[in-house]
């Protein structure tokens, strides 16, 4: 699945030394696979799959496993989103100052899977579905249908 897209817990990172103090900060043990993981993740973009993550990382870094952990943590601690693909796929992102929380689009027809321009935390009290008195941590919201894509070469392939 093709993925595009380059909350607001953390700022953006410059190096390992940064790493290590944002993992610390959460409490968590600092080991020279969890910082690569980190650093690696934010010099990416966009929605990911820990799949993805383990291919972009140095041959025996750390196994499948221990990045599916590692990412669960950093979701755990508000340091990265899930996206549950209609796949059932997990996709994630980092959740840091460049990159509040935002709505998704994805394609039934192509797969692709993508960010919107999204609304800040702030204005999460004004969500209709949110109750009075109620403190909103997070909002997920993935719109599914067909993207502009798809739809243009369904219609050229209705006229032929």
């Amino acid at each position: 699945m093709q993925t595009i897209c380059k909350w607001t817990m953390i700022p953006s990172m410059e190096n390992a030394c940064q790493a290590a103090k944002i993992l610390k900060s959460i409490g968590a043990r600092v080991t020279p696979a969890r910082v690569l993981m980190l650093e690696t993740l934010h010099s990416g973009c966009g929605l990911f799959t820990a799949q993805a993550l383990h291919e972009d990382l140095p041959e025996g870094t750390a196994d499948l496993a221990t990045v599916y952990r590692f990412l669960a943590l950093l979701v755990r601690k508000n340091l990265a989103r899930e996206v549950t693909g209609t796949d059932g796929v997990l996709y994630y992102e980092m959740a840091c100052s460049h990159n509040p929380s935002h709505p998704h689009f994805e394609c039934r027809s192509c797969g692709r899977i993508y960010c919107l321009e999204g609304c800040l935390p702030e204005e999460w009290k004004h969500f209709p579905a949110c109750p009075q008195g109620h403190g909103v941590e997070s909002v997920s919201v993935v719109f599914r249908g067909t993207c502009s894509n798809c739809l243009g070469k369904l219609e050229k392939e209705a006229k032929e």
